[in-house]
């Protein structure tokens, strides 16, 4: 993985048709709050590139995280918005068009017909990037359009445990969401692939942050993922309308399943999640002043 994608190379990406698993690295300095980190990170992308900042809205809450950071932290941006053909996707994306409208935000549809792009081009950009999901590849061909630098709000910390009554939380890494880093590279392209996870001080702050805590070690708490609580987690930092999860692919699933499909037979072994145990990775991204000394002494 090219190391402007990730900051400091922090995330190491090991994926082959035989094995499949990630490496974090350590903090820097302490981290903060998930405000400040998201914040923090906007202006660190900033930083690293002159070109114009374009963050890939789909309509989710993830993305409008990310373009509240980059609005608060004072940073110029473009929003970029797929539209499908026929409206097959005007649920999702009327969630992005609202927030653009109530904050002003400078925005710009793309239009794609998603059934003649899985028809014709599907493989164009699947096999390079080992990709199984036809609707990520939507979002390689997004990425293409914009003339700048792309960030998308992936890469949060998804904690699941195998039963209810456990508490072995791990933080799932799905193998088919690293073939948006493999497309950058594979484009020599500069952008943000996972903004939640660019640097080890968000993912830290958010791993930290007393309400997710507090709901992990709750004896009451049943759930197996805290994707649960993602509205909740987010309206502790930012104020953000609540609304229905959605993938903007509703309206295609049957022709989602036959590609998909398609795609898992050309590259069965692309598909596998990596799990690092909740304490581990706490223990494995934490800031160490005695490591940092022994660094630049």
């Amino acid at each position: 993985m090219s190391s402007d994608l990730i900051h400091n190379s922090h995330l190491h990406f090991d994926s082959s048709d035989k094995h499949w698993s990630v490496k974090y690295g350590r903090c820097q300095r302490p981290s903060e709050s998930f405000h400040h980190e998201c914040l923090s990170t906007a202006r660190l992308i900033a930083s690293q590139t002159r070109k114009t900042i374009w963050i890939l809205f789909s309509g989710g809450i993830d993305s409008e995280i990310v373009a509240q950071s980059f609005h608060q932290a004072g940073i110029p941006f473009q929003i970029a918005i797929l539209r499908f053909a026929d409206g097959l996707n005007l649920h999702d994306i009327e969630w992005a068009i609202e927030a653009c409208d109530k904050n002003k935000w400078p925005k710009t549809f793309f239009d794609l017909n998603v059934e003649k792009f899985w028809q014709k081009d599907l493989l164009l950009y699947a096999l390079p990037t080992r990709c199984v999901s036809p609707q990520l590849a939507v979002t390689m061909w997004l990425m293409d359009q914009v003339d700048g630098f792309p960030v998308l709000g992936s890469g949060e910390c998804l904690l699941t445990r195998s039963n209810k009554n456990s508490y072995d939380w791990a933080l799932s890494e799905k193998e088919k969401v690293a073939s948006w880093y493999r497309f950058l590279n594979f484009r020599n392209k500069s952008g943000c692939a996972g903004f939640f996870q660019h640097t080890p001080e968000i993912m830290l702050s958010a791993l930290k942050d007393p309400f997710l805590t507090t709901w992990l070690l709750d004896p009451q708490n049943y759930d197996l993922s805290n994707s649960v609580i993602k509205h909740h987690f987010y309206s502790n930092h930012f104020q953000i309308a609540k609304r229905e999860k959605y993938t903007g692919f509703e309206k295609l699933a049957q022709s989602d399943s036959y590609y998909r499909a398609i795609l898992k037979e050309l590259m069965p072994n692309y598909d596998r999640v990596y799990k690092t145990e909740y304490f581990e990775l706490i223990r494995k991204l934490s800031f160490s002043r005695w490591r940092t000394f022994l660094k630049f002494s």
